[in-house]
């Protein structure tokens, strides 16, 4: 079982525990957000009735404008996303046309 006690993470964090390992144990997945530092983005904002959540990882944000639908972690990665399939379809369509 994991376990740690700390006032603060030291050195870098390993992306693939706090993706994948840790929020498969919600207590241990708490105990180490509640160690990051005021303002990290891991850290949960206190939900009020006007945050919405973002689409693709459920977590409460502050809108900057009223058609956001992503928090700003996730916004670049879906956008990398977006414009790997629009690439992918636009060079399909170049190769479907006769020339």
């Amino acid at each position: 079982m994991y376990s740690f006690r700390a006032d603060q993470p030291t050195g870098n964090m390993c992306g693939y525990f706090m993706k994948y390992v840790a929020p498969g144990d919600p207590d241990l997945y708490a105990e180490y957000v509640q160690c990051l530092p005021v303002g990290h983005p891991l850290k949960l904002a206190e939900k009020t009735d006007d945050m919405p959540n973002c689409t693709e990882c459920g977590r409460p944000f502050a809108r900057k404008s009223n058609s956001q639908k992503y928090c700003t972690t996730c916004k670049y990665e879906v956008r990398r996303k977006q414009k790997a399939e629009n690439e992918r379809k636009r060079r399909t369509n170049t190769m479907d046309t006769p020339k």
